[in-house]
């Protein structure tokens, strides 16, 4: 069962509910097909998505990386589709610089 790790989050509101519609970009350090998850919403309205790292790096996410704050992420992922791993404590290190705290976890 392979374990993402969130290492971006923001939220956007959404002024027709005057809320804050939260967003999250997650990563899986283990070797699958899809190790980057984009997540939004809340209960039902929840929705998410693993994508390949190269999916993840298309346009299509571009404003999710921008409203959780992970643009940092990006350099990670263009190394890791050059062969690198990813740096899985550097990476844990700079999410708890940005946001204050350990990122949270879960199994898929």
């Amino acid at each position: 069962m392979p374990k993402f790790f969130e290492l971006a989050c923001g939220t956007k509101r959404v002024p027709t509910l005057d809320f804050p519609w939260p967003y999250s970009i997650a990563v899986c350090f283990e070797d699958i097909e899809h190790p980057i998850a984009f997540n939004e919403g809340v209960g039902f309205g929840a929705a998410g998505s693993e994508v390949s790292i190269e999916n993840a790096l298309s346009p299509e996410w571009s404003d999710h990386f921008e409203i959780t704050k992970g643009q940092w992420l990006v350099p990670f992922l263009e190394n890791r589709l050059k062969g690198h791993q990813f740096p899985r404590e550097a990476m844990f290190e700079k999410y708890e610089f940005i946001f204050g705290q350990p990122p949270a976890s879960y199994d898929l």
